[in-house]
């Protein structure tokens, strides 16, 4: 009498299945991500510094940068290098990066030791490091779209562009792109007070005086005038 025996169903484990049903990705090269959910606390004295995934963080730090400028550019043809460079820095911030971890369910796959409300940046750094292997393991084109897709675009809509953009003079020129608004600061006045230059800078939209404000610095008076807008017009 013959017994045959069933074939036990492969076992996927729980990294290969998330990044097939997050990103679509079926990798033969599961020790890299595995790698990119490796926090430093995990290494022994006697390992190298390329067994956690501090590397991966640096790689995916510059790539993740990158993607997000090139998305800018196409995104906000009218807003020059300043108010796109506070916009991207926004975005990559670790406050905005620890929150995608979030979203995409990344701490229960993070090998660390103690307790994650002592990293504060657990979530962000494993985010950098993700993108990194994503970029090292499908390449330049595939890689780009799959991270363009999934850690970008979802998390950067318009609302968001303005939670990015924390100071009021940049929210005063958003607010100004959208209802179409010329805004311009123009000196009126610069004298000397207790040996230090002293302005007086006005704030005028579409021509005509919004209001005034005086400091030492043009940069504090303009930080007023721009706080004044945004509780007059609500940005």
């Amino acid at each position: 009498m013959f017994s045959f025996l069933k074939k036990s169903p492969v076992k996927t484990e729980p990294l290969a299945r998330f990044l097939k049903t997050e990103f679509g990705i079926l990798s033969k090269n599961i020790p890299l991500y595995k790698k990119a959910f490796r926090h430093k606390s995990m290494v022994e004295k006697s390992q190298t510094i390329s067994s956690s995934n501090e590397r991966l963080e640096f790689l995916g730090d510059a790539v993740l940068s990158a993607f997000v400028s090139e998305l800018l550019y196409e995104r906000l043809p009218h807003y020059d290098e300043g108010q796109l460079t506070k916009i991207r820095s926004g975005f990559v911030s670790r406050e905005n990066l620890n929150e995608i971890g979030e979203s995409l369910g990344l701490l229960e796959l993070i090998q660390f030791r103690g307790d994650a409300n002592r990293f504060k940046s657990l979530l962000g750094n494993v985010v950098e490091a993700l993108v990194g292997a994503i970029y090292l393991d499908q390449g330049h084109k595939k890689g780009r779209k799959i991270i363009r897709e999934h850690f970008i675009i979802p998390y950067i809509n318009s609302e968001k562009l303005e939670d990015l953009t924390t100071d009021f003079k940049s929210r005063l020129y958003i607010w100004a792109q959208k209802e179409q608004k010329n805004v311009e600061f123009r000196v009126m006045e610069e004298s000397v007070k207790k040996g230090k230059n002293y302005f007086v800078i006005g704030l005028f939209i579409n021509d005509n005086l919004f209001a005034q404000e005086d400091d030492y610095t043009k940069k504090n008076a303009e930080k007023k005038l721009s706080e004044k807008a945004a509780a007059s017009f609500g940005f």
